[in-house]
């Protein structure tokens, strides 16, 4: 087993390859979904260097598994390939483990009843704690209804870029700018056309999804889902939903999936409302040291 930094575009599919093949053995709402990959690393990675943030490890057959590191949060995900071995695997998870760590605490989550990653963790002195998202799902069985809207539902283009970042902002105060977002829009597994945006008449941008696809397993996927501030209760986050769902069951998807809070009152009812059911709790994992100690989180 060898470590190397990130390679890009071409690590980029491999690594949603082996995202794809978990969710075929072990279901869907069961691990990331091969966009999470993408959004995680050219989104919320977009101010670090990759090189440091990325580790990679590999085998004579290719990937065996990859960490996304969040340094600010101190936290990780780990992903590994179907069939590596148990020992492999623990090494790769204590190696990103400790590249997260900062000021003695790291954290990850869980995804559902994932007891093997459960072991490693305990094994590493990770305990856990409440969790605090659901990853809900949606059939797309029956042909998916829009809500009625005195508003435009598109696909943003790279003209949009000024809009965007503001409404990303609006939404959840995040710093986008536009040439940032600009860089986003030409980084590996982003399409223009699956990210919507609803649009007033005078031409303001009122919410945004983006839209992601694993064609293995015909599972899609949203994140993030957001409205701006000033649009609250307008039915904007129903009517891209909805117009996102439809959309992939054109694509061949047949089911919606999406990570949401489960305290959030308002974000449950507004799932629920439009035909999503939780399928699995994710549950944060932590572990933080004291004087060389580890101490139970309760």
């Amino acid at each position: 087993m060898r470590h190397r930094v990130f390679n890009g575009q071409a690590d980029l599919i491999e690594m949603q390859e082996i995202v794809k093949e978990r969710t075929r053995v072990m279901g869907p709402c069961t691990n990331l979904h091969p966009g999470d990959v993408a959004h995680r690393i050219y989104s919320g990675l977009r101010k670090d260097d990759l090189d440091d943030v990325v580790p990679v490890f590999e085998d004579e057959i290719g990937i065996l598994g990859f960490g996304i590191v969040w340094p600010k949060d101190g936290s990780f995900d780990v992903v590994t390939r179907i069939g590596v071995s148990d020992e492999e695997r623990s090494m790769i998870v204590e190696q990103i483990a400790e590249r997260a760590t900062r000021q003695g605490r790291v954290a990850t989550d869980v995804i559902g009843e994932d007891t093997s990653f459960i072991s490693e963790l305990s094994a590493l002195g990770f305990r856990s704690k409440s969790g605090e998202y659901v990853f809900a799902q949606s059939h797309l069985e029956a042909p998916v209804s829009v809500p009625h809207h005195d508003f435009v539902v598109r696909s943003v283009t790279t003209d949009d870029v000024e809009q965007l970042a503001a409404v990303h902002g609006g939404a959840f105060g995040s710093r986008w700018t536009p040439d940032e977002y600009a860089a986003r829009m030409r980084q590996p597994g982003y399409s223009a056309n699956d990210e919507l945006v609803a649009v007033e008449p005078d031409g303001t941008f009122m919410g945004f999804t983006v839209m992601w696809y694993d064609t293995v397993n015909m599972v899609g996927y949203f994140e993030p889902v957001g409205v701006h501030r000033d649009f609250h209760r307008r039915g904007v986050g129903s009517v891209l939903l909805r117009e996102g769902m439809s959309r992939m069951q054109l694509a061949g998807m047949e089911t919606a999936t999406v990570w949401h809070s489960k305290v959030e009152e308002r974000a449950v009812r507004f799932y629920r409302k439009n035909g999503f059911v939780g399928k699995t709790i994710v549950t944060g994992w932590e572990r933080t040291a004291f004087d060389g100690s580890i101490s139970v989180i309760r």
